[in-house]
């Protein structure tokens, strides 16, 4: 699946021809996706048009956590929130600076998925320093007692320059066990194995680059999202 990271530059969806891509936003001009399947709702105030690392890409505004793309509450059902067996992997170019990311009181997130649990892809940096600036994390909330966690990388990428970044949430056909991994740049940085558990529940979708209810607000810029199977 990681290949290398200039591979990830199509705009076909099934890049790998296998059926196991889901969706993929371009982030051109607006906020479709390119399936049109789960083309997302612009809430606040989102940047398009801004310097992508392929065309173009956005930049939230980081106002409040609103500044965001709301996607569709079906692409729930394609992510592990909804079954513990499902596995997922997101792909995305992500670039930012210090002080971007420290500009809001948010922790700069690029993917969030809420359906009673949560997961949460973020650039971290924030004015209260809860997540380390520059440091790319990815948080998975399973419930008390459950799969409430974070990997997260050791250094900074708030360099003003692009990075390939990739997740995946895997299940290992265990009764307690799933894989977390996260690369940037084609290389592997941190993983993990935690216990499996999401609960279910609520039927709000998915969202890129904040969200409507809490402080993940962000303004990092973001292209080419792609999420798979």
């Amino acid at each position: 699946f990681v290949g290398s990271a200039d591979d990830c530059t199509t705009e076909t969806v099934d890049k790998f021809g296998d059926s196991s891509a889901i969706a993929l936003w371009s982030l051109d001009y607006d906020a479709s996706e390119a399936g049109g399947n789960f083309d997302g709702t612009v809430l606040g105030n989102v940047r398009f048009g801004v310097s992508g690392h392929i065309n173009y890409g956005i930049q939230p505004q980081g106002t409040n956590a609103s500044d965001c793309i709301q996607l569709p509450a079906s692409l729930s059902a394609s992510l592990p929130t909804t079954s513990n067996l499902k596995n997922f992997a997101i792909s995305m170019w992500v670039k930012s600076n210090t002080t971007d990311l420290n500009a809001s009181s948010g922790s700069n997130g690029l993917f969030i998925n809420q359906n009673g649990s949560y997961q949460f892809i973020g650039f971290g940096g924030n004015v209260n320093g809860n997540f380390p600036t520059g440091k790319l994390f990815y948080y998975t909330y399973g419930g008390v007692g459950y799969h409430n966690s974070w990997i997260i990388t050791p250094t900074s990428y708030a360099d003003d320059e692009w990075h390939h970044l990739v997740i995946t949430d895997t299940d290992l056909n265990t009764t307690a066990l799933r894989t977390r991994k996260l690369y940037v740049d084609n290389t592997l940085i941190v993983s993990d194995s935690v216990d499996k558990y999401f609960f279910t529940g609520g039927t709000q979708g998915p969202f890129i680059g904040g969200t409507n209810s809490n402080n993940a607000a962000s303004k990092a810029f973001i292209d080419q999202i792609r999420i798979f199977n």
